[in-house]
């Protein structure tokens, strides 16, 4: 990122005197700007592993429109043959939550 798209970015984010920093929605308008100056993918979901918010990047990575992507199952960022397996994985790490490393089986 360049400096001068860093400073676009600050720009957007400072509030004006119109909407001071208390104003509702501030704290919302700040995250999503930290969320699209991310110099990588990012994809969130909720508890039902439901994607909820992505940025630019993610929409790039994986080919999908923001609009095509909120609302559905994480699950379809992965290949179709991984998909089933990928479920009941995600019901045994759900079962049985605490940090473990990425690709590791649960034991």
């Amino acid at each position: 990122m360049t400096d001068m798209e860093a400073s676009s970015i600050v720009t957007s984010i400072e509030p004006s005197p119109a909407k001071p920093m208390s104003s509702a929605g501030w704290p919302e308008r700040l995250f999503h700007s930290f969320l699209e100056a991310a110099p990588d993918p990012v994809v969130i979901i909720d508890g039902s592993r439901v994607i909820v918010q992505v940025n630019s990047q993610a929409e790039r990575l994986f080919g999908y429109t923001r609009v095509e992507l909120l609302g559905r199952p994480l699950e379809v960022l992965m290949p179709k043959r991984f998909r089933g397996s990928r479920v009941a994985h995600r019901q045994v790490y759900s079962d049985d939550m605490h940090p473990r490393p990425m690709g590791r089986a649960s034991t």
